[in-house]
């Protein structure tokens, strides 16, 4: 989606421009004011491809697990998640009515840093849920398993709509 936003965008760019200098025989006029407005939304979606290109999906194998770990709580793959100072990209993501579990592969993400600025999200968003970040994919199953297992009972209507809340106010984050 991004690359056809992309594409389209300079294309739109280019036409401006070049009917511009076609038609009035001068980079100085309206179509370049117009060219230059259309870069500005073309370099949010091309920064944000950028951003992506360096995500990996998450393997099947993860996924079948992650799916076998837990069958009660919301399961959200391959976030990219932006602070002010780092992105984070969360390939798994298992949100509990009271904590969100994630996994990443990148080795170099700040847990702390991760933890706090979600739980900031989240705390503005009037909620509360503790937040873990886990570079292990063992480590992180373990955790899922665990939770899922903790909780005999089924989800009530409140409890999952409160996951809800949690994922939109975490998805604020995420590009």
């Amino acid at each position: 989606m991004y690359i056809v936003a992309v594409s389209i965008g300079l294309a739109i760019v280019a036409a401006f421009f070049v009917t511009g200098l076609i038609l009035c025989k001068t980079r100085n006029n309206l179509l370049t004011v117009m060219a230059i407005l259309m870069v500005l939304p073309t370099a949010k979606f091309a920064v944000d491809l950028i951003m992506c290109i360096a995500c990996r999906p998450v393997s099947d194998e993860l996924y079948e697990r992650i799916e076998a770990a837990d069958d009660k709580f919301l399961h959200k793959y391959e976030c990219l998640f932006t602070s002010r100072e780092k992105a984070t990209y969360v390939t798994a993501l298992v949100i509990t009515p009271h904590a969100v579990c994630a996994y990443t592969t990148d080795a170099k993400s700040d847990a702390g840093r991760f933890k706090a600025d979600l739980e900031k999200y989240i705390k503005e968003a009037r909620l509360s849920a503790t937040v873990s970040l886990y570079n292990d994919e063992n480590q992180f199953i373990k955790k899922v398993k665990l939770m899922s297992e903790s909780r005999d009972t089924k989800l009530t209507k409140e409890e999952s709509d409160r996951m809800q809340w949690i994922w939109e106010s975490a998805r604020c984050m995420c590009m």
